[in-house]
């Protein structure tokens, strides 16, 4: 039993490792010189669901890691409300924000 618990608890503490990783990786997506840098990315629980990225972005290495998470971690579910308009997406000091 006590094998167990620290088999668990080791999942548990990975998955958090990854899920920041993760988390990182995204944010590092977020920048721009112009509003129509910028764009919505929906990823599910619990990675959010409007991430803002710049739309040239390379995000192989944040579906890489995400099927990772989901490989290995248990997922949550949560519903997300719909996406902002593009319009209310601008360009602020080098970084995508919801206006």
């Amino acid at each position: 039993m006590i094998g167990l618990v620290l088999l668990i608890s080791g999942c548990t503490n990975n998955c958090d490792k990854l899920e920041k990783k993760i988390g990182i990786l995204i944010k590092s997506k977020n920048y721009c010189d112009t509003d129509s840098d910028c764009r919505v990315n929906s990823y599910s629980c619990p990675f959010g669901c409007h991430s803002l990225i710049n739309k040239n972005a390379n995000l192989d290495d944040v579906n890489n890691k995400i099927k990772e998470y989901y490989n290995k971690c248990v997922s949550c579910k949560y519903v997300c409300n719909l996406s902002p308009d593009q319009e209310g997406i601008k360009c602020e000091n080098n970084k995508c924000v919801i206006k």
